[in-house]
């Protein structure tokens, strides 16, 4: 595809994306199933978006100056050039957030992460777990007790992970009182807001809670702006260093992150990333110990969510098609026993510490994973969805969350990979489980957060568009001006998706506080009340997730 061609067509894509969202009132989801809400216009809003040109002309400056520095020292490491990413992607996640007027800005994250109608971990930890022991071994039977919501569709590592965080800072005082220095304004508004509610109740709040939440949502954020490491390396392995790295660049613009911060969701694509370039480095050069360590991360991973199993699904594939003859250029030099040896680490790197923990702490895992499938499948019992409906929007949410340009790259990468026939077997494997996962309706609804996991895959296919000669005109090197206004148009449709998008249904929340009723308020928080619907059918058919998962 020529670039002026891809550029009009990313143009295009994002101008229509920006006049849906500020332009009309066209539900976004299917009307009295699931639909995301928008986040009315205010001045503060037009503030907040004139507040990040600075934070996006750093942006972009350092994009271009790590790029030529890549360019130019084709021997050095990389260091330097991902470091200086990850600190503006961080920055920029920050940025981007604190442009959000209201609740649903940077005050959303300890709402999101205490209340259990949000998630659920954190208050599973704090309120409901004596022991981590007894946790781990009743487990299996908690998951049969039918919860269709978050609880019991998820193993039990989130709350693992909660319940180490609360013990660490309980045993040093000093990192928790660092923690909540560091604390933003309108976090610490909202931490007094649930101090406050919870003094009404049994659940104590305390200042180890408060860091604990704010703790986690750094480590979260932090997380997400490290997926540029692994996802650089993957890609650094298949293109030239500096058109790996504008791809790259478009990772910590991608909206749904800045959207669904702190979420669970958002911590997912490191592991998965760090899982994949682990597994494709070992197995390409036989590197058995490269091949545990991808199991093992993998584990975890499913030690936390079930969404891993989409990353697991793409590894295997594209490793039975790299063994396949004919599929890449080293097929001939296929070593048998040294990839039998990686297989083998492979699986004793995911199934060792399964093992372990049924055996020393009697959690069958593959007896959860059997739960949390058939908890899922029985949340449609309890919602109306239209599978043809969701079969043609899943996509549709899938371009505003990752952002039109993005999304036009990557299709434009996977159709000049196959028309050149490289990489073949990642493309394949992308193509093939992503698809299978759209098709089995297993996502009916919240695409836009709960396919987070496999946006990195988009900024792949995207990087692959330029070995593929479909965006440079000039080879070896990439075209240094068509990335730079790739990623300016990826960076001005986040910014004006995140501060539409309300990710969590907080109109809901501010209806009832300006209705000043805090009994209804605390109510939603914790999920004894319906909420301020609009009618009781739409409450139990479209009930947001903040609300009823």
């Amino acid at each position: 595809m020529r670039p002026p061609l891809l550029l009009t067509l990313i143009a295009v894509a994002s101008g229509l994306s920006a006049a849906l969202l500020w332009g009309t009132e066209i539900p976004l989801g299917v009307a009295g199933e699931w639909t995301w809400p928008r986040i009315p216009f205010s001045a503060e809003t037009l503030a907040g978006l004139l507040m990040l040109i600075p934070a996006a002309v750093v942006y972009v400056g350092w994009v271009a100056w790590a790029s030529q520095w890549l360019s130019r020292e084709p021997g050095r490491r990389a260091f330097l050039p991902l470091a200086g990413l990850f600190i503006a992607g961080f920055l920029w996640l920050t940025a981007v957030q604190t442009a959000v007027p209201g609740v649903a800005g940077l005050s959303k994250a300890p709402f999101v992460l205490y209340y259990p109608r949000s998630s659920g971990y954190f208050w599973q930890a704090r309120y409901e777990v004596a022991t981590t022991a007894d946790f781990l071994a009743g487990y299996e039977e908690l998951m049969a007790e039918r919860d269709y919501l978050h609880i019991g569709t998820h193993p039990p590592g989130l709350t693992l992970m909660f319940r180490g965080l609360l013990q660490m800072l309980e045993g040093s005082p000093a990192l928790q009182e660092a923690v909540l220095a560091t604390q933003p304004a309108a976090v610490e508004a909202a931490v007094e807001t649930i101090r406050q509610n919870s003094q009404s109740t049994s659940h104590v709040f305390n200042e180890t809670d408060a860091a604990c939440l704010w703790l986690w949502t750094l480590l979260v954020q932090l997380s997400a702006a490290a997926v540029v490491v692994p996802l650089f390396l993957l890609l650094a392995e298949r293109v030239d260093r500096a058109a790996a790295y504008y791809a790259v660049a478009l990772w910590p613009l991608v909206p749904a992150v800045a959207v669904f911060l702190p979420k669970s969701d958002v911590l997912f694509p490191f592991l998965s990333l760090l899982a994949a370039w682990l597994w494709f480095r070992g197995w390409r050069r036989r590197t058995v110990a490269a091949c545990a360590a991808a199991g093992f991360v993998l584990s975890w991973g499913m030690m936390c969510s079930l969404a891993f199993l989409p990353t697991a699904a793409i590894i295997t594939l594209w490793t039975l098609l790299d063994a396949y003859p004919g599929w890449h250029e080293d097929a001939g030099r296929l070593r048998v026993r040294e990839s039998v040896r990686c297989l083998v680490g492979g699986a004793c790197g995911f199934f060792g510490p399964l093992l372990i923990l049924w055996a020393f702490c009697d959690l069958n895992l593959f007896a959860v994973w059997r739960w949390n499938l058939e908890n899922h499948a029985l949340f449609y019992d309890h919602n109306v969805r239209t599978a043809w409906k969701w079969l043609l929007i899943n996509p549709l949410e899938l371009t505003f969350a990752a952002g039109a340009p993005l999304a036009m790259l990557a299709i434009a990468g996977v159709i000049q990979s196959l028309r050149g026939r490289r990489h073949l077997p990642l493309v394949v494997a992308m193509l093939t489980i992503w698809g299978l996962l759209w098709l089995s309706g297993k996502n009916m609804g919240e695409a836009a957060r709960l396919w987070i996991i496999l946006m990195p895959w988009l900024v792949v296919a995207a990087g692959l568009l330029e070995e593929s000669g479909g965006l440079s005109q000039e080879r070896p090197r990439p075209s240094r001006r068509l990335w730079l206004t790739v990623v300016a148009a990826q960076m001005l449709v986040s910014a004006l998706t995140v501060t539409r998008i309300d990710g969590f249904h907080f109109d809901q929340l501010e209806e009832s506080a300006a209705a000043a009723d805090q009994t209804a308020l605390r109510g939603i928080l914790t999920g004894s009340v319906s909420g301020s619907s609009k009618s009781s059918a739409t409450s139990q058919r479209s009930r947001p997730r903040f609300l009823a998962r």
